[in-house]
């Protein structure tokens, strides 16, 4: 049934590319974002609500009610970094890096995972994430130093 609708579909997406590319992008990680967290939840619900030794699918339903605030930071995060973190990082990575040869993938990938993820990811997702979330200076810290 979709089948047909593929082509005008990803047509009208890469138009959308081409005329507002970063207003695209981050409308679309902020729906990703969205789905991932909503599914996310309702796998750690599952998992949660499961008894032990019985599989996680008989419980469904009965883990906690959505957390709507996380969500929100996900989504919100999401969007803001593909959009105004994401968009530009890959245009310096292009123009450093052009086209798509096995040297200039491995360059933009080691780049990537080596300056952008550890220095500017990361550190911006405890923060952005804790503070739509409402948690305390000392909070972010602890969940950053913990798990970072």
């Amino acid at each position: 049934v979709l089948v047909p609708l593929r082509q005008p579909m990803r047509a009208a997406y890469e138009s959308l590319l081409r005329k507002a590319p970063r207003a695209t992008k981050g409308v679309t990680a902020a729906g990703l974002a969205l789905v991932g967290d909503v599914s996310a939840q309702g796998i750690e619900a599952n998992l949660q609500a499961a008894p032990h030794g019985s599989a996680a699918g008989d419980a469904v339903g009965s883990g906690p009610p959505l957390d709507a605030r996380r969500t929100a930071a996900f989504t919100a995060h999401g969007g803001l970094w593909a959009a105004f973190g994401l968009h530009p990082w890959f245009k310096v990575l292009e123009a450093r890096f052009p086209g798509a040869s096995a040297t200039s993938v491995a360059s933009k990938v080691l780049a990537h995972h080596t300056l952008c993820n550890p220095f500017a990811y990361l550190p911006g997702f405890y923060l952005a994430n804790g503070l739509i979330r409402g948690r305390s200076w000392q909070e972010i810290r602890e969940k950053t130093e913990a798990e970072y």
